[in-house]
Protein backbone atom coordinates (compact mmCIF):
# COMPACT_ATOMS: atom_id res chain seq x y z
CA UNK A 1 0.00 0.00 0.00
CA UNK A 2 2.84 2.38 -0.77
CA UNK A 3 2.25 5.55 -2.82
CA UNK A 4 3.42 8.93 -3.35
CA UNK A 5 2.54 12.28 -4.93
CA UNK A 6 4.62 11.14 -7.91
CA UNK A 7 2.02 8.35 -8.47
CA UNK A 8 -0.93 10.66 -9.22
CA UNK A 9 -3.51 12.95 -7.23
CA UNK A 10 -4.59 10.35 -5.04
CA UNK A 11 -6.19 9.43 -1.17
CA UNK A 12 -5.01 6.22 0.27
CA UNK A 13 -7.91 5.08 3.29
CA UNK A 14 -7.47 2.28 5.65
CA UNK A 15 -10.45 1.05 8.23
CA UNK A 16 -9.13 -0.66 10.76
CA UNK A 17 -10.17 -1.57 14.20
CA UNK A 18 -9.65 1.12 16.92
CA UNK A 19 -7.36 0.78 19.28
CA UNK A 20 -7.67 0.50 23.35
CA UNK A 21 -6.33 3.75 23.46
CA UNK A 22 -5.83 7.35 21.47
CA UNK A 23 -2.35 6.51 21.41
CA UNK A 24 -2.67 3.06 19.97
CA UNK A 25 -4.59 5.35 16.86
CA UNK A 26 -2.00 7.59 16.71
CA UNK A 27 0.34 5.06 16.48
CA UNK A 28 -1.61 3.41 13.63
CA UNK A 29 -2.09 6.65 11.72
CA UNK A 30 2.08 6.80 11.73
CA UNK A 31 2.30 3.27 10.65
CA UNK A 32 -0.79 4.21 7.85
CA UNK A 33 1.58 7.33 6.81
CA UNK A 34 4.83 4.75 6.21
CA UNK A 35 3.01 2.34 5.04
CA UNK A 36 1.59 5.06 2.21
CA UNK A 37 4.66 7.22 1.75
CA UNK A 38 7.33 4.28 1.75
CA UNK A 39 9.30 5.37 4.27
CA UNK A 40 9.79 3.77 7.71
CA UNK A 41 7.53 4.68 11.08
CA UNK A 42 10.47 5.98 12.49
CA UNK A 43 10.67 8.39 9.89
CA UNK A 44 7.00 9.47 10.27
CA UNK A 45 6.12 12.87 13.01
CA UNK A 46 2.70 13.55 13.29
CA UNK A 47 1.24 16.40 16.12
CA UNK A 48 -2.20 16.50 16.92
CA UNK A 49 -1.66 20.14 18.72
CA UNK A 50 -5.08 22.02 18.92
CA UNK A 51 -4.14 25.10 17.00
CA UNK A 52 -7.08 27.18 19.43
CA UNK A 53 -5.89 25.75 22.84
CA UNK A 54 -2.97 24.30 22.10
CA UNK A 55 -3.92 20.41 23.75
CA UNK A 56 -3.40 17.31 22.34
CA UNK A 57 -7.05 17.14 20.43
CA UNK A 58 -6.64 18.81 17.15
CA UNK A 59 -6.70 17.30 13.58
CA UNK A 60 -3.73 15.10 12.56
CA UNK A 61 -0.91 17.11 11.02
CA UNK A 62 2.00 15.57 9.19
CA UNK A 63 5.25 17.28 10.66
CA UNK A 64 8.37 14.84 9.41
CA UNK A 65 7.92 12.40 6.80
CA UNK A 66 12.05 11.16 5.88
CA UNK A 67 13.27 12.79 2.76
CA UNK A 68 10.08 12.37 1.20
CA UNK A 69 9.08 15.99 3.27
CA UNK A 70 5.40 16.71 4.09
CA UNK A 71 4.80 19.06 1.03
CA UNK A 72 1.30 17.56 0.14
CA UNK A 73 0.64 15.15 2.04
CA UNK A 74 -2.69 16.01 4.29
CA UNK A 75 -4.05 13.40 6.64
CA UNK A 76 -7.36 12.73 8.44
CA UNK A 77 -8.80 10.12 11.16
CA UNK A 78 -12.23 9.14 12.13
CA UNK A 79 -13.61 7.03 14.88
CA UNK A 80 -16.89 5.43 14.82
CA UNK A 81 -18.51 2.12 17.26
CA UNK A 82 -15.14 -0.47 17.36
CA UNK A 83 -13.21 1.25 13.71
CA UNK A 84 -11.17 3.95 12.81
CA UNK A 85 -10.49 5.35 9.24
CA UNK A 86 -7.63 6.81 8.00
CA UNK A 87 -7.21 9.15 4.88
CA UNK A 88 -3.79 9.93 3.57
CA UNK A 89 -3.89 12.36 0.99
CA UNK A 90 -1.69 13.11 -2.27
CA UNK A 91 -4.39 15.30 -3.63
CA UNK A 92 -4.94 18.24 -1.34
CA UNK A 93 -7.27 18.98 2.24
CA UNK A 94 -9.06 16.07 2.97
CA UNK A 95 -11.44 15.09 5.80
CA UNK A 96 -13.16 11.67 6.25
CA UNK A 97 -15.70 10.82 8.95
CA UNK A 98 -17.29 7.80 9.84
CA UNK A 99 -20.47 7.55 11.88
CA UNK A 100 -22.54 4.91 13.49
CA UNK A 101 -26.14 4.43 11.84
CA UNK A 102 -27.89 3.91 14.89
CA UNK A 103 -25.64 6.20 17.28
CA UNK A 104 -26.82 9.00 14.77
CA UNK A 105 -30.59 8.24 14.69
CA UNK A 106 -30.40 8.58 19.01
CA UNK A 107 -28.75 11.58 18.40
CA UNK A 108 -31.64 13.29 16.81
CA UNK A 109 -29.47 14.94 13.83
CA UNK A 110 -32.40 17.22 12.13
CA UNK A 111 -32.49 20.50 14.13
CA UNK A 112 -28.61 20.79 14.83
CA UNK A 113 -26.75 19.08 11.64
CA UNK A 114 -29.73 20.16 8.86
CA UNK A 115 -31.15 23.25 7.39
CA UNK A 116 -34.67 23.96 6.59
CA UNK A 117 -34.32 22.86 2.80
CA UNK A 118 -32.53 19.92 3.93
CA UNK A 119 -35.21 18.95 6.69
CA UNK A 120 -37.41 19.90 4.01
CA UNK A 121 -36.35 17.00 1.52
CA UNK A 122 -35.97 14.41 4.57
CA UNK A 123 -39.31 14.68 5.53
CA UNK A 124 -40.77 14.75 1.84
CA UNK A 125 -38.55 11.48 1.04
CA UNK A 126 -39.26 9.69 4.45
CA UNK A 127 -35.46 9.36 4.13
CA UNK A 128 -33.75 6.61 6.29
CA UNK A 129 -31.77 6.66 8.91
CA UNK A 130 -28.63 5.72 6.66
CA UNK A 131 -29.05 8.60 4.43
CA UNK A 132 -29.63 11.49 7.42
CA UNK A 133 -26.15 9.61 8.98
CA UNK A 134 -24.58 10.28 5.35
CA UNK A 135 -25.65 13.67 4.78
CA UNK A 136 -24.30 14.16 8.57
CA UNK A 137 -20.47 13.05 7.84
CA UNK A 138 -20.44 14.58 4.51
CA UNK A 139 -20.82 17.84 6.40
CA UNK A 140 -18.19 16.47 9.08
CA UNK A 141 -16.12 15.26 6.38
CA UNK A 142 -16.50 18.87 4.63
CA UNK A 143 -15.49 20.87 7.81
CA UNK A 144 -12.34 18.40 8.76
CA UNK A 145 -10.76 19.07 5.10
CA UNK A 146 -11.03 22.82 5.83
CA UNK A 147 -10.29 22.27 9.29
CA UNK A 148 -13.19 24.19 10.34
CA UNK A 149 -14.62 21.39 12.56
CA UNK A 150 -17.74 22.09 13.94
CA UNK A 151 -16.57 25.65 15.23
CA UNK A 152 -18.74 26.29 12.19
CA UNK A 153 -22.57 25.39 12.10
CA UNK A 154 -23.11 22.35 9.80
CA UNK A 155 -26.74 24.06 9.13
CA UNK A 156 -24.97 26.23 7.17
CA UNK A 157 -23.76 23.95 4.85
CA UNK A 158 -26.52 22.10 2.39
CA UNK A 159 -25.67 18.39 1.21
CA UNK A 160 -27.35 16.08 -1.48
CA UNK A 161 -27.07 13.17 -3.45
CA UNK A 162 -27.31 12.44 -7.12
CA UNK A 163 -26.50 9.56 -8.69
CA UNK A 164 -24.34 6.53 -7.70
CA UNK A 165 -20.22 5.79 -6.90
CA UNK A 166 -19.50 2.06 -6.25
CA UNK A 167 -23.21 1.09 -5.61
CA UNK A 168 -24.04 3.77 -2.67
CA UNK A 169 -25.60 7.72 -3.06
CA UNK A 170 -22.88 10.34 -4.39
CA UNK A 171 -22.61 12.94 -1.87
CA UNK A 172 -21.97 16.85 -2.38
CA UNK A 173 -21.82 19.74 -1.01
CA UNK A 174 -24.29 22.61 -2.97
CA UNK A 175 -24.35 25.09 -0.53
CA UNK A 176 -22.38 27.10 2.15
CA UNK A 177 -22.31 30.35 1.87
CA UNK A 178 -19.02 31.34 3.51
CA UNK A 179 -16.85 28.64 2.00
CA UNK A 180 -13.30 29.70 1.94
CA UNK A 181 -12.87 28.01 -1.29
CA UNK A 182 -14.98 27.46 -4.14
CA UNK A 183 -18.31 25.20 -4.02
CA UNK A 184 -17.19 22.71 -7.02
CA UNK A 185 -13.61 22.09 -5.35
CA UNK A 186 -15.04 20.28 -2.37
CA UNK A 187 -14.88 16.53 -3.79
CA UNK A 188 -17.34 13.95 -1.73
CA UNK A 189 -16.70 10.15 -2.03
CA UNK A 190 -18.73 7.52 0.00
CA UNK A 191 -16.43 5.16 1.61
CA UNK A 192 -17.83 1.61 2.46
CA UNK A 193 -17.20 1.84 6.06
CA UNK A 194 -18.46 -1.72 7.47
CA UNK A 195 -21.69 -2.94 8.68
CA UNK A 196 -23.56 -0.29 10.23
CA UNK A 197 -21.60 2.41 9.51
CA UNK A 198 -21.75 5.22 6.96
CA UNK A 199 -18.57 7.01 5.89
CA UNK A 200 -17.53 9.84 3.61
CA UNK A 201 -14.12 11.36 2.34
CA UNK A 202 -13.81 14.66 1.12
CA UNK A 203 -10.99 16.47 -0.66
CA UNK A 204 -10.35 20.17 -1.73
CA UNK A 205 -9.00 19.62 -4.99
CA UNK A 206 -9.83 20.79 -8.71
CA UNK A 207 -10.73 17.14 -9.93
CA UNK A 208 -11.85 13.90 -8.24
CA UNK A 209 -9.19 12.45 -7.03
CA UNK A 210 -8.59 8.74 -7.24
CA UNK A 211 -9.44 6.91 -3.82
CA UNK A 212 -7.22 3.45 -2.56
CA UNK A 213 -8.39 1.81 0.24
CA UNK A 214 -5.10 -0.05 1.44
CA UNK A 215 -5.44 -3.06 3.46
Amino acid sequence: MTGSPASGPHVVVVLRERAMTPAGDRALLVRVVAEATGVTPAEVEVSRRCARCGGDHGRPVLVHCGELGVDGIDLSLSRAGRSVAIAVSFAGPVGIDIESVAAASRAALDDVAFGPAERERLADADASPALRTAMWTAKEAVLKATGDGLRVDPRELEVSFAGRMRGAPRPALVGWPAAPVPIASFQLSALDAGPGLIGTIAVIADARPDIRQGR
